[in-house]
């Protein structure tokens, strides 16, 4: 471990070398026992785990942050995976240019119709949630609030989860709309939605692209989101837009586009793929582009050409680089052994691919 890089209410971010191949990674450490004390934070360690497994098992994405192994002691968890310069959040507070605006709209909906044909909605998409590499190219992270669909593609138009699952700010009007007129909280705890499907990761979009733009919050009071509402509903949605930021006729279409109220008319990929405020004053459409650059053999998961790993048999336990998994009943207050024992798994295509260390219990999952 070399630093630690954030601190919150549920996990720590570090960042750790891996001795096998000397490469610094991002090590997200969640402590069992607070994940045993909220039952919120255990369904998020599970629903991670298990959209990260599914995008291991998919084709691979450049624009979506994969995980390389989670390993575990008997107090925490480890997630590894890549080390990333900065959040979108922090990269808007030094200012956006119109080529960054353009670059990072289209990664991001690049890496959401990836995440949506594997049958992933992300639904928490904030400028937190996307991280930036030092190539300035975007991956959409955190996917604890993920649903992930028994098969393998979600389809526009459908409803699949009604879980009340969101970040007040990026939320769609389907998702609050009970709530926008009483005062309090956007929703009560605990409360369900009316049933909704992918178009909520989209409108997030269209309040990240805002973000980017104005440098501001866009939603950032409900009484917002009911004006903007009144105004949609009154066909002055995108003079109201127009009214809070400065920007240009194409800026104004795609962002009125990922923002309609009504779910049948908004924008996702398909539309936002043949816009002109993708395409650069030489006339070199973004998608185009971002498409040819991700076939570069640089992009992807690093693997290493010859890894030497450290593997360490000691009892029960078996080292592996920097962090132990162990086939130990953890403590009590960690909670119930049966689900901790699925963390414990190394991406075959990430960083450990071949490595052919030992194997006990977990070789079962």
């Amino acid at each position: 471990m070399l630093e630690c890089i954030q601190s919150g209410g549920f996990a720590t971010a570090w960042a750790a070398r891996d001795l096998s191949t000397s490469r610094v990674l991002c090590f997200k450490v969640t402590s069992k026992k607070i994940v045993s004390d909220y039952k919120a934070s255990r369904l998020a360690l599970e629903r991670e785990l298990e959209a990260y497994q599914r995008l291991a098992a998919c084709i691979e994405t450049p624009y979506v942050m994969q995980l390389h192994g989670v390993f575990q002691d008997p107090g925490r968890v480890y997630f590894a995976m890549d080390l990333m310069e900065c959040d979108l959040w922090e990269a808007t507070a030094k200012g956006v240019s119109g080529a960054q605006l353009r670059r990072w709209t289209a990664q991001i909906a690049l890496g959401l119709d990836a995440l949506h044909n594997m049958g992933i909605m992300h639904r928490d998409l904030k400028p937190e949630n996307i991280l930036l590499s030092r190539s300035g190219d975007v991956r959409i992270a955190d996917l604890g609030a993920a649903y992930v669909h028994d098969a393998s593609r979600l389809t526009r138009g459908q409803s699949y989860a009604r879980d009340a699952v969101f970040t007040p700010g990026y939320a769609a009007p389907e998702l609050v709309g009970s709530a926008l007129r009483n005062d309090g909280a956007w929703i009560a705890p605990g409360a369900r939605c009316p049933r909704y499907g992918l178009e909520v990761d989209w409108w997030a979009l269209g309040c990240i692209m805002y973000m980017m733009m104005a440098g501001s919050m866009l939603f950032s009071e409900k009484t917002d989101l009911l004006e903007y509402v009144e105004r949609y509903k009154a066909h002055r949605g995108k003079a109201w837009l127009r009214s809070r930021c400065p920007m240009s006729e194409n800026e104004a279409r795609v962002l009125y586009g990922l923002l309609h109220v009504s779910i049948s008319r908004r924008f996702a990929f398909e539309e936002l793929e043949g816009e002109p405020f993708f395409e650069d004053e030489d006339g070199v459409d973004e998608f185009t582009y971002l498409d040819r650059r991700a076939r570069s053999p640089l992009k992807g998961l690093y693997r290493p050409e010859k890894p030497k790993y450290r593997i360490t048999p000691s009892g029960s336990m078996v080292t592996l680089d920097l962090v132990s998994s162990t086939d130990e009943a953890p403590s009590e207050e960690c909670g119930d052994w049966n689900f901790w024992r699925w963390f414990a798994w190394h991406n075959p295509q990430g960083l450990w691919a071949d490595w052919k260390g030992m194997r006990r219990w977990w070789a079962l999952h």
